[in-house]
């Protein structure tokens, strides 16, 4: 699982959605300072789904459904414009069926952009609804975690985070 509702992507929100948990670890480790990525990672992390409620279960399923068929069409797309070739009277009609693919590659990009919006409205409404459910979930999974509900970061001066 690479992808799913996280806690601390980022130092200053507690809850967000992760699209890529590795991209933001290998982020961390190329990006962010040296003393940070020790505490950053140790509590960088994908909540497991089964505590997470069906109805918020389902919008990620929506998502990954719809991210799938964009990357289906946008290969079929690359791969079109990549056979581009040939005789001239094939390259017209090969060069009109590239755009087709291109369009349907499109439509499905927005078609994804338009439900990851909606993921992302039930993400929040989950986060702003449970905050009981999600205190269990912080204590269980990461009961050593620095963060500050107050300052609404997870460096504060007690963990070595002047800088904030």
């Amino acid at each position: 699982m690479n992808s799913g509702l996280a806690h601390l992507v980022h130092h200053h929100i507690h809850w967000e959605w992760c699209y890529n948990l590795e991209g933001r670890r290998d982020a961390i480790r190329y990006v962010k300072p040296c003393e940070e990525h020790a505490v950053r990672l140790k509590f960088l992390g994908l909540i497991p789904p089964e505590e997470l409620p069906r109805s918020l279960l389902l919008w990620v399923q929506k998502l990954l459904t719809a991210r799938l068929a964009w990357f289906a069409a946008y290969n079929a797309w690359t791969a079109a414009r990549q056979a581009l070739g040939g005789p001239l009277e094939a390259l017209h009609s090969a060069e009109v069926a590239v755009r087709v693919l291109e369009r349907k590659s499109d439509a499905a990009r927005r078609k994804v952009e338009v439900v990851a919006d909606k993921c992302d409205a039930a993400v929040n409404r989950f986060v702003l609804t449970h905050p009981a459910r999600l205190a269990a979930i912080h204590v269980k999974y990461w009961p050593d975690c620095p963060w500050d509900e107050t300052l609404h970061t997870m460096f504060t001066r007690a963990n070595k985070g002047e800088w904030y």
